[in-house]
Parts: structure tokens; sequence; C-alpha cells
């Protein structure tokens, strides 16, 4: 009988804190209802560039290579993240180059809204990632970034 009185004081509580924790939660967004947006920029021969983009919600992202030119024998080391004081934080590195124009280069899962980036570096800046020679001419590229 001690136990039912204590368990009645609890069940309003409990309540209260279940109401309160699925208020937080939000259903992931299905990629068929992504944002799609084209980042831009030119890497110079021992530079890097970065584009910032804005995730409202759970869900997939996948960022596809859309064009590089002058393209040729060229090697870039791209990585998506997030950025903290202005600077993209990588998360995850891959080796691109004029082969992968049309392909997904990244397809992640994110799972809480915010800002993240994708920074495309010339090999030379990144020997650990990419052990290829660096650029002698500056190449510009584009994404296409879908996301929730």
């Amino acid at each position: 009988m001690v136990n039912d009185g204590l368990e009645m004081r609890w069940r309003p509580v409990l309540a209260v804190l279940v109401a309160v924790l699925m208020a937080g939660c939000h259903n992931p967004t299905s990629i068929n209802n992504n944002t799609v947006e084209n980042l831009a920029g030119v890497v110079k021969p021992g530079m890097a560039a970065s584009n910032n983009f804005n995730v409202t919600n759970a869900g997939e992202v996948q960022i596809t290579l859309q064009s590089l030119t002058p393209g040729g024998a060229v090697y870039l080391a791209a990585a998506y993240g997030q950025p903290n004081a202005g600077v993209c934080q990588p998360v995850n590195w891959q080796v691109i180059g004029s082969t992968y124009v049309g392909k997904t280069v990244f397809d992640f899962p994110v799972y809480a809204a915010g800002q993240y980036c994708m920074l495309t570096a010339d090999c030379a800046l990144v020997p650990q990632v990419c052990a290829l020679p660096g650029l002698t001419v500056a190449q510009t590229y584009s994404y296409q970034v879908s996301h929730p």
C-alpha cells in the first residue's frame, strides 16, 4: 500500500518528463524532402576553400561533385565537417578528382540541426590525406548538397 502512494505521486512527474523529452525530438527529414543547394568556389595552389550550409533537421546529407574546371589529371582533398570560429573543422576526408564529377562524394546522416561545411583543399596542404602532387593551376569546383 505504501508503494501505491509513492507511485501515484511520480506519475504526473513522469508524464511531464516524457512530454518534455518528446517535444525535443523531431522526425528525421526524408531524403525525398531535402533542400538542394549548390556550393561553389576556387582552390588555388597551396590553398583551401570552404562553404557552409545550414541543416534544419536530422536526416541524410548527400554531396555530389558537379564540376571541376579546368580539371584534367588533378586531385583535391575534400572533407565535410562543422565550422568552429569561422573555420571548417573536417570530420571525414576523401580524395577527389575529375573522375568524381557527377558522383556522390559524401553521403552521411546528421542527427542535429546546425551549420555544416564542405572543405576543398589542394593535396599539398594535407599530405596525410592526399599523398599526390599539388595543384599547378587554380581549380573551380561546384557541389550539389542535398540536406534536411
